[in-house]
């Protein structure tokens, strides 16, 4: 989550805008961006600077879950699914540990609810 002064927060899009134009190889940027966008109530512009976050760096699992959340608050829960199966494969890292994992299994059990 975005950890930026609530009345700034247009400024932190106008920053995070500026840090992809800089490097736009940065999954970070476009992640940060990302989150910043859902708190803004922009979930669709928030899934594709997801997307872009995941084609950079595919294998980092915080950015899967991340858009795997954000699919599950646009509806896509099939998409959503997927990426939440994906973050227990061992083809992803996680930066967080065993508490990210916990957290991750809640995601999944809900997403699963919603396709059945």
């Amino acid at each position: 989550m975005c950890l930026c002064w609530p009345n700034r927060l247009e400024d932190a899009l106008h920053d995070f805008t500026a840090a992809i134009d800089t490097d736009p190889s940065s999954a970070l940027s476009f992640n940060s961006r990302a989150l910043l966008l859902e708190r803004l109530g922009q979930p669709a512009a928030a899934l594709a600077d997801h997307d872009a976050a995941v084609a950079l760096d595919a294998r980092d699992a915080g950015y899967i879950k991340s858009r795997g959340l954000c699919a599950r608050t646009l509806g896509q829960y099939e998409a959503a699914a997927r990426d939440f199966t994906r973050c227990v494969t061992p083809a992803v890292t996680w930066g967080h540990g065993e508490a990210c994992l916990i957290a991750l299994e809640q995601h999944v059990s809900s997403a699963f609810l919603y396709l059945q």
